[in-house]
């Protein structure tokens, strides 16, 4: 006897995001934004970079956040899916920061 196959329509809707924003060696800022479904298949990726100015004027964790924030409004405005949940690397992205710094549609 055989079981048919019938996908959810409430999975459709549910996805994952995956933020990454690295400090490139040559100086400025790498991030990437990865969006994959339920079952794990890729959705969407988008990446961006930023420059950042060499100077005495900012403090290391202020040009950092500032950048953060930076890279991460671009990843979501040019993302077209929207993540149920987002993941983050505790270092690359301080606590706080998707509540205070900036405002996300996650469904």
């Amino acid at each position: 006897m055989s079981i048919p196959y019938r996908e959810s329509d409430s999975d459709e809707s549910l996805a994952a995001g995956f933020i990454r924003i690295i400090r490139d060696p040559k100086g400025g800022f790498d991030g990437a934004l990865f969006v994959m479904n339920v079952r794990g298949e890729p959705l969407e990726f988008v990446f961006s970079r930023v420059n950042t100015p060499r100077t005495v004027l900012w403090r290391p964790q202020d040009l950092r956040r500032r950048a953060t924030h930076e890279l991460a409004a671009a990843l979501f405005d040019a993302a077209t899916s929207r993540p149920t949940v987002i993941f983050a690397k505790a270092d690359e992205v301080g606590s706080g920061f998707f509540t205070s710094e900036l405002e996300t549609d996650v469904v």
